[in-house]
């Protein structure tokens, strides 16, 4: 009884040990068995028919409708002193005209004047240049003579300077307390050297006038005096040929010879060089100080300060921002000037720029604002860059067939530029289709049965949206519905069951 169940117990385990073998079997592989369950299986082909469609070629970029003329107005103010705005006769919608007071800044007025050069300095007496002329020519406009129009301004622009002044109720900048001494200080020292001149002159007269009639008469009489006191010393030495006489006649003699040289000396014309030259030292004082006198007189009268005035190109134009308010103390712009008119301003790509070309039509669109509106290219840059542009940018301009509404300034804008189109419907597929052959002749390939592919050459055209013109070369047949191979899929689930069975 002992053995046979020994035998059973015996016969049990070898079955058991024949089966955990079997499944062990199963379950281990050689390397190279599992090297060959890990190769990826056959992929499979990725498709698209062959369309028959018309092609056309865009630009699509984003842009900002902006006023195409417009002047941000800010605040300035005298040096030392507070800017706050203290007056402010504009709000936005309101018109401008040459000659408005558009804000007040610490109780001085801007005005707005019409001109295309910006204000970059100080209008003042003796400043030359353009700017002076744009200046006059806006006075003139205005009512307010400057005199001839020219580049300088004097003392006719100084004049109708202080006239649109006082039309607008303001104080006109005038001279400054040290001007107004430097002034009297030239004026006293062209009087001084006026009555220098005066005194030189005098001296010249009192040089050159020579001796008196009773001057004169005593000359001729000492040497006729003489002459007699000559005569008669000559006749007692007749008389009387003594040493003695003969002695007074040379005396008399000398006598006479004397008179005559006080007499000639006495008539002669004086030397009245140094006089003269007194008068020439005094004449170039006196020009000199009229000179300085006519400098601080034109250089320092009323003046037209560059933070007082705002060249606009345009006017009259509208008050389209005011950024700020009655006792503020601005940073910035005040408020901001532009005329009807709006721009969209955007930027391209190098790449983009050689498609494009001024005159071109394109739509603008907005979704929120329902805006749908046709445009044209107005303005390309020639240099990439500038501004907040990179250095591959080239700025755009686009304006509106059509006014656009006034709420869509400032707002972004998608832009859409047709570049060009196919003529009528072609054969088209993706560009990931076409593919360059040895020979660098573009060809595609298509599936002709069920994973079986022919390789066709051919000639592209068009490039657009993803999608290119093809058309077959001489023998190549292509018809719409053809599928192209754009890529392979590859199937990768039964990899995934195997690294199951790796784990397990």
């Amino acid at each position: 009884m002992r053995r046979n169940k020994f035998l059973l117990a015996v016969t049990a385990v070898a079955v058991l040990s024949s089966g955990l073998t079997w499944v062990l079997g199963q379950q281990i592989q050689s390397p190279a068995e599992r090297a060959a369950a890990a190769d990826p299986p056959e992929a499979s082909l990725l498709t698209v028919p062959i369309k028959s469609q018309q092609l056309d070629q865009t630009v699509v970029t984003r842009g900002t409708v902006k006023p195409s003329d417009f002047v941000d107005v800010t605040a300035t103010s005298a040096e030392g002193s507070k800017v706050v705005i203290t007056g402010l006769p504009k709000e936005a919608g309101d018109e401008v005209a040459e000659g408005d007071v558009v804000t007040e800044v610490s109780g001085r007025p801007i005005f707005a004047l019409q001109g295309t050069l910006p204000t970059f300095r100080d209008f003042r007496p003796g400043v030359i240049g353009p700017d002076v002329t744009q200046l006059e020519e806006s006075l003139s406009r205005l009512g307010y003579n400057p005199g001839t129009i020219d580049d300088t301004y004097d003392s006719g622009t100084a004049n109708a300077v202080a006239a649109l002044y006082k039309a607008k109720g303001y104080p006109a900048k005038g001279r400054s307390d040290e001007d107004q001494q430097a002034l009297q200080a030239a004026k006293q020292f062209v009087t001084d050297s006026e009555i220098a001149l005066a005194e030189a002159k005098k001296q010249v007269t009192e040089a050159t006038k020579g001796p008196s009639k009773s001057e004169r008469l005593q000359l001729d009489q000492a040497v006729a005096q003489a002459e007699s006191e000559l005569a008669n010393a000559q006749a007692s030495a007749a008389d009387d040929p003594s040493p003695e006489a003969k002695q007074a006649v040379s005396t008399a003699k000398a006598n006479v010879e004397l008179a005559k040289a006080q007499r000639d000396e006495g008539l002669a014309t004086p030397d009245a060089s140094e006089a003269r030259n007194g008068v020439t030292r005094a004449e170039k004082a006196l020009a000199d100080a009229k000179t300085e006198q006519t400098r601080i007189q034109n250089e320092t009268g009323t003046s037209l300060p560059s933070a007082e005035v705002v060249f606009v190109t345009n006017l009259p134009q509208q008050v389209i921002r005011v950024d700020t308010k009655l006792g503020a103390t601005p940073s910035g712009s005040v408020l901001t000037i532009s005329g009807s008119d709006t721009v969209i301003r955007s930027a391209i790509s190098s790449a983009d720029r050689k498609l494009l070309s001024e005159g071109m039509s394109a739509t603008i669109d907005q979704e929120e604002l329902g805006l749908d509106a046709a445009v044209k290219v107005s303005k390309i840059a020639a240099q990439p860059g500038g501004g907040d542009l990179q250095n591959n940018q080239y700025a755009v301009e686009f304006t509106a067939n059509e006014p656009l509404p006034e709420d869509a300034i400032d707002i972004s804008v998608r832009i859409t530029i047709p570049v060009t189109s196919s003529d009528g419907e072609v054969l088209t597929v993706p560009l990931a289709a076409v593919s360059a052959g040895p020979d660098g002749t573009a060809r595609i390939e298509i599936e002709r049965t069920e994973g079986e592919t022919e390789t066709v050459n051919v000639a592209v055209g068009l490039t657009a949206d993803g999608q290119v013109e093809i058309s077959g070369l001489a023998g190549q047949d292509i018809q719409v519905g053809d599928r192209v191979v754009v890529g392979r899929d590859q199937d990768s689930s039964g990899s995934d069951d195997e690294t199951e069975s790796d784990d397990e």
